[in-house]
C-alpha cells in the first residue's frame, strides 16, 4: 500500500499514531478514531477530500478483515489529536426483554433511574480510571440517557443509549447492571442514588460487555463535523450489517451472557452487599462526606466570585459605558470559566435535551455571555440563574443574541468550545 515508510514499520510512535478511545475487552465500535502521518505522492495531496476518503478507505478495506472496516478517511492537521477532538461519545447497550423481569414495571423504573445519570456525575463507584486526564477523574459528564424498544430482528432486544463526554472503564456496564437491578425491584434506589450522587465507596453490579457498542461521536469543531457528514451514514449501516448481527449471535451462544448476569452473577452480588453493607451507616457516611465538600465548595466559590469581581471593578475607571461593556465582554470570552462554573455545559445539554459542541449549543453560550457584559445578567450565579432565564425568554432569543455576538468584530473562533 505504501504511505509508511520502511523505516517507520517497526513503531507506531513514529507516525505519530493515536486514537480517540478505547473500550472494555469484549465490547465493540463503530466510532474508534486514527490519527497517523502518513506519507503521501504529490498526486495524492491535490486530491478532493471526497476522493481522498473512497481511495484510502478502499484500499485499507482491501486488506482488513470484512468485519473491521475503515468508514472514513480524511486530511487533517498536523496538530489534530482524535481523543482531544471528540467531545461527546454514543453507546448503545441491547439488553434482551428478558433482563426486564417485571416486564412494563421494570421498564418504567428504569428509564426512571436512566433520568439519573445526566449532568455531570461522581462516577467513582462505577468505573475505573481512564478518560483524559484534564477532567477530574471521579467525575463525568453525561448529556442524554434514554431507551428505545426495538423491532424486527430485534424485537427481543431493547436499547440503553448513553451519550457523554467520556467514560470510565466498566463505568457504563457498571451503571446500566445496577440500575437493571434497582428496575427488577432486588436493589433499594436510595442505595442507587448514594453510590452516584455520594463520595462515600459502594459496590456496584457490572451488565455483561457482549451487547454494549460505542455506536458514534460528536467532534468539537462543528465545521469538521458537517464536512464529515458521510461518516454517520455509513457507521449506521456497519452497526445494522455488522455489530448488531454479531451481538445477537454473542447473545445466543455466550456462556457469560444475560442470562448468568440475571442469575448467578446477581445472587452473588445481592449476597455481598447485604453481608457486607448496612443502607442507614451508608447514608450517615455520605452525611458526613457530604458537609465536608459544601463547605470546601462554598471557600471556592468565594475565591471564584472574588477573582470576578476583581476583573469587574478593574474596568469602573474607564470613561465610557461603551468601553466598559468592550473590556467585561472581552474577559469573559477569553476566560469562560471563570464566569461559567463546572459542569455548566453538562447540566446545560442534559436540561434542554441538546448535544454540546454543536453551532447551536456554542451560540446559546455566547448569547448568555452577551447578557452578562451588557449587565442583563449577573456574573458568577448558580447556574439556575442561567437556565430560569432560558426557561423565561426562551432558547431561540438567546441563540439570536448569540448569532449577533458571533459577527462582532472582537470575536474569533469559538472559544466557548471546551470540555466541561
Amino acid at each position: 500500500m505504501g504511505y509508511v515508510a520502511a523505516g517507520n514499520t517497526d513503531s507506531p510512535d513514529k507516525i505519530g499514531w493515536n486514537q480517540s478511545s478505547r473500550t472494555d475487552k469484549g465490547v465493540h465500535s463503530a466510532a474508534t478514531m486514527f490519527s497517523a502521518k502518513l506519507e503521501l505522492s504529490e498526486n495524492q495531496m491535490n486530491y478532493r477530500p471526497e476522493q481522498f476518503d473512497a481511495v484510502l478507505a478502499e484500499q485499507l478495506n482491501a486488506e482488513l478483515p470484512s468485519d473491521i472496516r475503515a468508514l472514513y478517511c480524511s486530511r487533517v492537521s498536523s496538530g489534530f489529536y482524535p481523543r482531544k477532538e471528540v467531545g461527546a461519545r454514543k453507546y448503545e447497550y441491547l439488553i434482551p426483554l428478558k433482563a426486564l423481569k417485571r416486564g412494563k414495571q421494570s421498564l418504567e423504573r428504569l428509564e426512571q433511574v436512566l433520568t439519573m445519570f445526566r449532568g455531570t456525575q461522581n462516577v467513582h463507584n462505577f468505573g475505573i480510571g481512564g478518560g483524559d486526564k484534564e477532567e477530574d477523574e471521579k467525575h463525568r459528564n453525561i448529556f442524554q440517557s434514554y431507551v428505545t424498544i426495538l423491532g424486527g430482528q430485534y424485537k427481543d432486544f431493547f436499547c440503553v443509549t448513553l451519550n457523554g463526554s467520556s467514560f470510565m472503564r466498566s463505568q457504563i456496564r457498571r451503571m446500566i447492571g445496577t440500575a437493571l437491578t434497582v428496575a427488577n425491584g432486588q436493589l433499594d434506589e436510595d442505595y442507587f442514588e448514594l453510590a452516584l450522587k455520594s463520595d462515600v465507596e459502594m459496590p456496584t453490579h457490572m451488565a455483561p460487555s457482549h451487547t454494549l457498542v460505542l455506536s458514534s461521536f460528536m467532534l468539537t469543531n462543528p465545521d469538521l463535523q458537517d464536512q464529515w457528514y458521510p461518516l454517520q451514514k455509513r457507521q449506521d449501516e456497519y452497526l445494522m450489517n455488522v455489530i448488531y448481527p454479531h451481538i445477537l449471535e454473542l447473545e445466543q451462544t455466550s456462556q457469560d451472557g444475560f442470562d448468568k448476569f440475571l442469575g448467578e452473577s446477581t445472587d452473588l452480588f445481592l449476597e455481598h452487599l447485604h453481608k457486607n453493607y448496612n443502607l442507614k451507616e451508608l447514608k450517615e457516611q455520605a452525611r458526613e462526606s457530604a458537609i465536608q465538600k459544601q463547605q470546601k465548595k462554598e471557600a471556592n466559590q468565594k475565591r471564584h466570585n472574588d477573582i470576578v469581581q476583581r476583573h469587574i471593578n478593574a474596568l469602573l475607571p474607564m470613561s465610557t459605558r461603551d468601553q466598559i461593556v468592550y473590556k467585561q465582554r472581552h474577559h469573559l470570552w477569553s476566560n469562560p470559566k471563570e464566569v461559567f462554573q463546572q459542569g455548566f455545559l453538562a447540566e446545560l445539554s442534559a436540561r434542554y435535551n441538546i448535544l454540546p459542541f454543536t453551532r447551536q449549543t456554542s451560540q446559546m453560550l455566547y448569547g448568555l455571555a452577551m447578557l452578562i457584559s451588557e449587565g442583563k445578567l449577573p456574573p458568577v450565579q448558580h447556574h439556575d440563574v442561567y437556565f430560569n432565564y432560558l426557561d423565561t425568554h426562551g432558547i431561540r432569543e438567546v441563540i439570536q443574541i448569540g448569532k449577533r455576538a458571533e459577527k462582532l468584530k472582537d470575536v474569533k473562533g469559538l472559544p466557548f468550545i471546551w470540555s466541561p
